[in-house]
């Protein structure tokens, strides 16, 4: 079992066609990690395994702005 705390940051700023999304997520505390998992406390193999955690993040939030479009456009 692993403890975390996560730091999830939204900025969105308007611009012409709508609004700019920016997303950022930080690790502020980690416990131990079992298995694979340990990657996130090895310095230089953390930046990798959160730049792959980020790739998915990125889809999640471009679904949460492509269903909010759809929502927002009058039938």
């Amino acid at each position: 079992m692993a403890d975390w705390t996560n730091v999830h940051r939204y900025e969105l700023m308007p611009n012409p066609e709508g609004c700019t999304i920016a997303y950022t997520v930080r690790i502020a505390r980690i416990s131990a990690l079992p298995g694979p998992l340990a990657l996130f406390n090895i310095p230089g193999l953390s930046a990798l395994a959160m730049k792959a955690a980020a790739a998915g993040e990125r889809r999640g939030i471009k679904s949460l702005a492509r269903m909010a479009e759809e929502r927002a456009t009058p039938r």
